[in-house]
């Protein structure tokens, strides 16, 4: 679907963006991007996110390869039936091939970026909290993108089947957020947001103020995690840098019920 094997969405989706999200680690914070005009960034950011990407992923893979661990191998499998595949779709038919599978190929990785700009910029630097994820909560986004817009809940448990997104929201999520956190019609937030009058704003109302954009932090090179958990495990986010201890304060401090509430939440049946 994405013209890359599905394997290579584990280190810079599941284990940098989601587990460490706008932080050092994850290496498609928003903040990376920083034009004046947002509809530049909008523009610009699905190229930063692949740029950025690529040599992780390179890292991650030579690093597993290393440990000789099974990810490594399933990515080795996925990387040859992927060539194959386009392999014979190219002696099929060159033309086709370009226009039917590898430009909307091309155009869904464009897409993947966006969508994670617009669930993340202006949002908080919250990881422990609810505030650093921007909903979609309307029912014709969530009908055409399978509840994707239920962003937060995602975060919280991202193995657990799209179709449940809706009623966590409501359940585990809509109680504790910032109201900003959601917004229902996602094609006027765009207009507003990126266009007209296209200003990078953050949960208060008032113009964003960026993060100093930094460097990246390596953090897989001794890990043996290769997947996303199905629960939030609130023990697994303790804070390990500077930017992390903050933003649990900051969290602690604005939702002071939050971590009462993830201790005490249980396993979902």
């Amino acid at each position: 679907m994405y013209g890359i094997p599905v394997s290579v969405f584990l280190p810079t989706h599941n284990l940098s963006h989601h587990k460490y999200t706008q932080m050092r680690r994850d290496v498609s914070r928003t903040y990376k991007v920083r034009h004046d005009w947002n509809l530049l960034n909008f523009i610009h950011y699905p190229f930063m996110w692949y740029n950025a990407s690529l040599p992780t992923n390179i890292e991650y893979f030579k690093a597993q390869r290393s440990k000789n661990r099974p990810i490594w191998y399933q990515f080795r499998f996925q990387a040859i039936v992927f060539v194959i595949i386009h392999a014979i779709a190219f002696f099929y038919s060159i033309p086709k091939t370009l226009v039917l599978l590898m430009l909307p190929q091309q155009f869904a990785q464009q897409a993947i970026g966006w969508t994670t700009l617009m669930q993340h910029d202006g949002m908080e630097l919250d990881l422990l909290g609810f505030n650093h994820s921007r909903n979609f909560t309307g029912s014709v986004y969530n009908w055409l993108f399978i509840n994707a817009g239920y962003h937060t809940i995602h975060h919280m448990y991202p193995g657990v089947h799209w179709s449940r997104y809706r009623d966590l929201h409501y359940e585990k999520v809509e109680p504790y957020i910032h109201p900003g956190c959601n917004e229902s019609n996602n094609l006027a937030f765009w207009f507003r947001y990126f266009v007209f009058p296209g200003l990078r704003l953050g949960l208060d109302g008032k113009k964003w103020e960026l993060p100093a954009a930094g460097k990246d932090e390596a953090w897989f090179f001794d890990t043996a995690e290769t997947y996303s958990t199905s629960e939030f495990e609130y023990e697994a986010w303790a804070p390990d840098d500077d930017d992390l201890k903050r933003a649990v304060e900051k969290s602690k401090k604005n939702l002071g019920t939050y971590v009462k509430h993830h201790k005490n939440a249980g396993k979902l049946e």
